[in-house]
C-alpha cells in the first residue's frame, strides 16, 4: 500500500525545515554572556563572520561560536521534515494514482506524537543557538508491505518555535524507515535559514531572533 502526504489544493510542492540545535560551552557562555545578560550583537557578529573552517575547531574549543555556514557540524542535534499542515491530507491507498485524502485536521489528535524541543533543550545547558532552514519537496510518497489500508498509524513529530515537522511514521508500532527517505532530494526554499539564541535563565525560556 502507499502512505501519501501533501497540499490538497493541488500544489505540487510541500514545505517543510530543518531544526538544528547547538548548546554552548562554558568557554562561549563566558565569551558572550554577562551576569545572565547575552551580549546579542557580540553573538550576531560571530555567527555571521566568515572564517577559516581549519581554524574553527580550535577557536570553538576556546569559546567562539561556530559560524552560520558551519554550526550544522557541531549542532547537538538536527532533524528535518515537512511540516504538519492542518489543512494538508493523508491517503493510504493500493495505487498512487488513486489518491483520496482525509485531512489532517479530520484525525484524532493522538495520530499525531508531538515532542517539543524546548522540553529537550532545557535538559542541558542554559543558552543554545536554534536554526531553521526552510525546505521544499513534492508530496510525501512511499510504499511499504507493512501499510494496511486499516493500519493504525501514528506520526512523531517535532516542535520549535511556531513550527511544527513530520519525522517519523510508525505503523503498528513498527517504524517505516522509507518515510525519511522520501523527502531526501530536499532543497532550501526561499525561505533561507532563521537563528535563535534560547536562555534557559528565567522562570520561562526566552528566545531572541539573532
Amino acid at each position: 500500500m502507499y502512505f501519501w502526504y501533501g497540499n490538497n489544493d493541488g500544489s505540487s510542492r510541500t514545505y517543510g525545515a530543518e531544526l538544528g540545535f547547538y548548546e554552548l560551552n562554558a568557554n562561549q557562555i563566558k565569551n558572550y554572556v554577562v551576569d545572565n545578560d547575552p551580549n546579542i550583537e557580540l553573538i550576531k557578529s560571530s555567527l555571521f563572520e566568515n572564517i577559516d573552517e581549519a581554524e574553527e575547531e580550535e577557536e570553538i574549543i576556546n569559546g567562539k561560536i561556530p559560524s552560520e555556514n558551519t554550526i550544522g557540524i557541531y549542532s547537538t542535534e538536527q532533524v528535518s521534515g515537512p511540516f504538519l499542515e492542518k489543512n494538508y491530507g493523508i491517503s493510504i491507498s493500493s495505487s498512487i494514482d488513486e489518491i483520496n485524502s482525509k485531512v489532517i485536521s479530520e484525525y484524532p489528535s493522538e495520530t499525531f506524537k508531538i515532542n517539543d524541543y524546548i522540553d529537550f533543550m532545557s535538559g542541558g545547558g542554559k543558552y543554545w543557538i536554534a536554526w531553521e532552514k526552510g525546505l521544499k519537496w513534492g508530496p510525501i510518497q512511499l510504499k511499504s508491505d507493512l501499510i494496511k489500508k486499516d493500519s493504525f498509524f501514528e506520526i512523531e513529530c517535532e516542535r520549535f518555535n511556531n513550527s511544527t515537522i513530520m519525522t517519523r511514521l510508525i505503523v503498528e508500532d513498527e517504524e517505516i524507515e522509507e518515510f525519511q527517505e522520501a523527502y531526501m532530494d530536499a532543497e532550501e526554499s526561499i525561505s533561507g535559514t532563521s537563528f535563535y539564541l534560547v536562555s534557559f535563565c528565567g522562570e520561562e525560556p526566552k528566545i531572541t531572533d539573532l
